[in-house]
């Protein structure tokens, strides 16, 4: 039961069709469009202070997970502390300045679009002020900040009040460096709403994420606890406060960049927090410090020496050791990430008729050969380079392939179709395509952008995307959709093109659909896998069935 004087607001709220451009990271170059997606969001704010309904805290986590894994890490962790903070929360929110809202949403894995579709679409996202984000990388380990700003309000706050906070800013730095290949709701909050918040996630034994082994019995307890302890004691300060910030990041952009934080943890029982003035200070003077050290170091050479060659020696001893057997690179509890993708392709040049082909793709994105895999399996697999698979968002260049039954499992009314209805050529070419994805709402479409220099793009009733503002990568812009059971499957493209394009044999459009249904063929294999191997999924892998066409 919530306190007397608290409010706790509870909405079933189901998002319609949208379409998320983001201008950076992972997704660059991508417009993520989606349709029918359900989430719930839960509003705690005190009875008697009006202005606390226009001024709200998100803290925000997704229900849904990738079809490999079970996602007891990412993210049922963090629903179940977002569950327990909304509980405490609402016994003592009575004297809050702000509400807190609490977003469990859905379609995270498929292109962040819970988050786009709630900002866009709910009444309650203009209220907010602040966006806090839970994520998990692994399953287990502390909850640490890896993503914070740009005012930096919200980490000087955190460092202030957490018992245990944890968070270093080269983690940071690595993740918005683009080093690290994933993107987090967070990116949503920061470049399509303007808000400043704090980014966490758990990233111990990340060899499970997004695979079988993400399960209840490897997450920890205390991983829960830290973060849950942490988050409780700084939204009791936040929600309470006054003071904190509610500019907009296009806002704090026009600030000077001395203003951002730099943070760090020691042992997990204190942070250090400054701003960006004060470390060009310090780090002026450590660089002096540092060429102390060195010039000191080379009168000491032989300690560094000999430090050097036992690194290599031992490195080279574990190499040794995997190469051999003795310490086997893989095992159940860290498996390999592997993909098996029944794939039928109807890929040909418009007005030629072109009969399917089908086979079963084995791939992975953890380098290394996979004849130890199909010796077990069987099945009559091959491996090599010669088949190059283009799934659209990625390309396979080195795989196993077996059309053993590929017959079998799918039939000709699955096979997506793109159909020309008009095209008018004069000093402007107009090209008017429909699209039929048959039983797929899970499909990917790339647009040559060196012969198409614009495009819209509408199901039976939205314009999902209109003319302007489109970005590419390799030449290619790539429309990304999810929807729910209730998603449209027939859609319109226009295609404008280019002034002086080209007309050569390049392909003009890419199609992938995905249906999540198990093939004879794809059930064997599956069966026959290695236990020190597990499906992997991410927003551009395709499912078990996957249907190809240009």
């Amino acid at each position: 039961m919530a306190h007397w004087e608290v409010d706790v607001e509870v909405d079933f709220f189901h998002a319609n069709s949208g379409a998320n451009r983001l201008v950076s990271g992972l997704f660059k170059g991508k417009t993520l469009v989606y349709s029918d997606l359900n989430h719930i969001v839960l509003r705690i704010l005190p009875k008697y202070a009006s202005e606390a309904g226009d001024n709200a805290i998100l803290v925000s986590s997704h229900i849904d997970t990738v079809f490999a894994a079970e996602g007891a890490g990412d993210c049922s962790s963090c629903i179940a502390v977002m569950l327990e903070l909304a509980r405490g929360i609402s016994h003592w929110g009575h004297g809050f300045k702000n509400a807190v809202i609490f977003l469990f949403n859905t379609g995270e894995e498929e292109g962040l679009n819970g988050a786009h579709s709630f900002i866009t679409q709910h009444p309650w996202s203009s209220t907010l002020r602040m966006a806090i984000d839970l994520e998990a990388m692994g399953v287990g380990g502390k909850s640490g900040i890896f993503q914070t700003g740009p005012d930096p309000w919200a980490i000087e706050n955190f460092a202030a009040v957490a018992k245990y906070p944890s968070g270093q800013i080269i983690a940071q730095d690595l993740f918005t460096s683009g080093a690290i290949k994933s993107a987090t709701d967070f990116q949503v909050y920061e470049e399509i709403a303007g808000l400043s918040g704090l980014d966490f996630a758990y990233a111990d034994n990340t060899a499970v994420y997004h695979t079988k082994n993400d399960k209840l019995k490897l997450l920890k307890m205390g991983s829960l606890q830290h973060l849950g302890d942490n988050m409780l004691a700084f939204l009791l300060h936040a929600a309470a406060s006054s003071h904190f910030s509610e500019g907009k990041t296009k806002e704090a952009d026009e600030k000077s960049g001395d203003d951002a934080a730099i943070y760090f943890d020691i042992l997990g029982s204190y942070m250090i927090v400054y701003r960006q003035r004060f470390a060009k200070m310090l780090y002026n003077s450590v660089i002096m410090q540092s060429l102390l050290i060195w010039a000191t170091s080379l009168l000491m050479g032989g300690a560094k020496t000999s430090l050097a060659v036992a690194n290599c020696i031992l490195f080279g001893l574990s190499l040794t050791a995997l190469l051999s057997g003795i310490a086997p690179p893989f095992t159940e509890d860290a498996a390999r990430a592997v993909n098996v993708v029944h794939v039928v392709n109807t890929t040909g040049v418009y007005g030629e008729i072109q009969e399917p082909s089908s086979y079963v793709s084995l791939f992975s994105t953890t380098p290394g050969e996979l004849t130890k895999e199909v010796e077990q399996i069987g099945e009559g697999f091959v491996c090599g380079r010669e088949k190059v698979s283009d799934f659209v968002t990625f390309t396979v260049k080195y795989s196993c392939w077996t059309q053993n039954d590929a017959g079998s499992g799918w039939s000709k009314s699955d096979v997506p179709a793109l159909y020309v209805e008009s095209d008018i050529r004069g000093d402007d070419r107009i090209t008017h395509v429909s699209m039929d994805t048959k039983s797929s709402t899970r499909w990917t479409l790339a647009i040559n952008t060196e012969e198409i220099e614009d495009f819209r793009f509408k199901d039976s009733s939205d314009e999902l995307i209109p003319v302007g503002d489109k970005s590419s990568a390799d030449g290619w812009h790539i429309i990304q959709y999810s929807g729910g059971k209730n998603a449209p499957t027939r859609f319109n493209l226009t295609l404008f093109w280019v002034k002086n394009y080209t007309q050569d044999r390049n392909p003009l459009l890419k199609l992938r659909t995905d249906v999540d249904r198990l093939t004879p063929a794809v059930e064997r294999v599956l069966m026959k896998l290695p236990p020190w191997c597990s499906l992997f999924g991410k927003s551009t892998s395709p499912h078990t069935l996957a249907f190809e066409c240009e």
